[in-house]
């Protein structure tokens, strides 16, 4: 069964007599709402509660696995900070997941910072000691996500219930990768040699150490950022990402050229350099929400499109980083010298969109106007190509 538009919208906005209105309880059986889910998970994702309390007494099984995760609607909600569901799902029984780190709800809201559920969790009787082998080899709980993180007030909170990072050889990891998938220093695999060849050839030399993430977000697909510093050529930091491409975006029947892409992205020759920024958020908000945009068309089924996309940070729109007001995404295919794509050895192509900070009003004046209006105002107030945190509207 698929998803009905009209009730996933009414979900989303909190509408619980829209719900009502729309609902039927073969509803409970689709698993077609965004990245998977059913309609408890998006209801919890949302995160309003009278709407999750509806569903759960028209029949929805709280510990049933859906989603990125494969998890119940609870780890949702965690990594949401929706505290009020959380609490809810816990008080009808649904299932905590702790059998793997992207399940565990604890580990969800501490590595997002979200202190009042992870204040909950501790109330409870969940082990926040609960420690996982992520592929690089090393061992990680919720302690260790908060300070990746920077979530400082998290980590204390931890820290003052006895929560310490996992000590090898004491704390036995509940989940560990097959001996297989551990990290090893291999040769850079030929596709990913040759997205890396292809940037060098327009940018310069990239940084030998790229940017990698613990736990891929999703089964088939890991992201990593590679790094081009300022030079004489190109006087700027160019981020590129590495992975996206290893799986295809849902593209319509007639755009298969179109279902391959990485992302890019332009930094100010002054911006800290990620190996110097102590991990703060002032720094590295460009390179979180570069992977975020990565994941973003395979964990929604879509694809970025043409001539552009643009993608808000939330709903309502809230700042990409601290040191700025911008909440949107602008994604620009094909642009300048990343014309034309590249093409790989198995004669795939792969696109990729430049990567522009946009304020709420632009995102809106698109919105109104279409593209191609949009485009003659960016154009004609010359809004840089090169992330400026502060840079003046052009609405």
């Amino acid at each position: 069964m698929s998803f009905k538009i009209d009730l996933r919208r009414a979900v989303k906005f909190g509408d619980l007599e829209l719900v009502r209105k729309y609902f039927e309880p073969e509803d409970l059986n689709c698993n077609g709402y965004s990245g998977n889910q059913s309609l408890l998970h998006y209801a919890a994702i949302w995160g309003t509660l009278e709407v999750v309390k509806f569903l759960v007494g028209q029949g929805a099984e709280v510990s049933r696995r859906a989603g990125t995760y494969n998890a119940p609607a609870l780890t949702y909600a965690a990594d949401k900070g929706r505290v009020d569901v959380v609490r809810y799902l816990v008080e009808v029984g649904s299932l905590i997941d702790m059998s793997h780190a992207l399940t565990n709800p604890l580990l969800r809201a501490a590595d997002e910072g979200h202190y009042d559920v992870v204040e909950y969790f501790l109330s409870t009787n969940i082990d926040h000691h609960a420690s996982y082998r992520v592929p690089p080899g090393t061992l990680i709980n919720a302690l260790t996500e908060a300070k990746q993180g920077k979530h400082q007030e998290v980590a204390g909170l931890l820290k003052s219930h006895g929560c310490h990072r996992p000590v090898e050889g004491v704390d036995i990891p509940l989940w560990e990768p097959p001996a297989d998938k551990m990290s090893k220093r291999t040769p850079v695999p030929q596709k990913d040699q040759e997205i890396i060849q292809y940037m060098e050839q327009r940018f310069g030399p990239a940084d030998k150490n790229a940017i990698q993430e613990l736990i891929p977000v999703m089964e088939g697909i890991s992201v990593t950022i590679n790094v081009i510093p300022p030079n004489e050529v190109h006087p700027f930091f160019v981020l590129f990402t590495n992975g996206m491409s290893d799986l295809p975006m849902k593209v319509s029947p007639g755009q298969e050229a179109w279902q391959y892409a990485e992302l890019v992205m332009h930094l100010p020759a002054d911006w800290v350099h990620p190996r110097d920024a102590s991990g703060e958020s002032e720094w590295m908000w460009p390179f979180q929400w570069l992977r975020k945009m990565a994941y973003y068309p395979h964990l929604n089924d879509t694809s970025l499109g043409r001539p552009a996309a643009i993608v808000s940070s939330d709903d309502p729109p809230t700042p990409l980083g601290p040191n700025t007001e911008q909440t949107c995404l602008l994604m620009i295919p094909d642009f300048s010298n990343l014309d034309p794509p590249l093409q790989r050895s198995n004669s795939s192509l792969i696109h990729f969109f430049t990567v522009v900070p946009l304020y709420t009003e632009e995102r809106d004046f698109e919105l109104e106007h279409g593209m191609r209006v949009f485009f003659e105002r960016f154009a004609e107030h010359q809004v840089p190509m090169t992330v400026a945190p502060s840079r003046p509207s052009f609405v």
